[in-house]
């Protein structure tokens, strides 16, 4: 029996650590969301610059003003 205990308890702790990086996920790309107007021309959108780079590189340049 503690052995489906155990098992049981490392399933739990791993559904809890997925859905901690699932929410880490989320606030990123609500964050991303936010950056972006839906217009003007692909090669300036701050979400592909994100995704192709460094994040927090974009997120500085975003708080600086360079990013649109």
């Amino acid at each position: 029996m503690a052995e489906v205990k155990e098992w049981t308890e490392a399933e739990i702790n791993e559904i809890r650590w997925r859905i901690a990086d699932l929410s880490r996920i989320l606030a990123g790309l609500e964050h991303l969301a936010k950056t972006c107007y839906g217009e003007g021309p692909v090669n300036e959108c701050p979400i592909l610059e994100a995704l192709a780079g460094d994040p927090h590189e974009t997120e500085n340049q975003h708080h600086k003003g360079g990013v649109s």
